[in-house]
């Protein structure tokens, strides 16, 4: 039975791909978790009007994190945490709190956009990236100072 694929499944195609499955495999998982729809004419049709709504939905995602980006060249934080004489901080700052000062500066930024490759654990700059889109990253300064 061929199949149109709604999302992505592994090890068996993209979403859009058009695959040839078990009729038991599609009746009994791809169907019911509308993981997929039967090939038909109208189901292929959909699909490419789908695939143009998204395609222009992700050049608008895209042109959007760019304007952002743009903005945040100029963007610098600051974090106030409690330090030890050895300026090594009694916890840590992580990627929901660069998020959270951002929103305080008006940047709506996703935790998951940080891109931290461990916790911030002492005191001094930093730059940060962030991943506003799949291909649109920024940088921003984030100091660290002590309360």
């Amino acid at each position: 039975m061929e199949v149109i694929l709604r999302a992505s499944v592994p090890n068996l195609g993209e979403r859009g791909d058009v695959v040839r499955v078990s009729v038991g495999y599609a009746r009994n998982f791809l169907l019911p978790k509308k993981l997929a729809v039967p090939a038909s004419a109208a189901n292929q049709a959909q699909l490419a009007r789908e695939r143009e709504k998204l395609s222009l939905q992700q050049v608008r995602q895209h042109q959007e994190a760019r304007e952002v980006a743009g903005r945040l060249k100029e963007v610098s934080i600051t974090l106030v945490r409690k330090a030890a004489e050895n300026e090594v901080l009694y916890g840590s700052v992580s990627g929901a709190d660069i998020a959270k000062a951002l929103a305080a500066e008006g940047f709506e930024v996703d935790r998951h956009a940080v891109e931290l490759e461990q916790p911030i654990k002492a005191l001094g700059i930093y730059s940060v990236t962030l991943r506003l889109h799949a291909e649109v990253t920024a940088e921003i300064k984030v100091w660290v100072v002590r309360e």
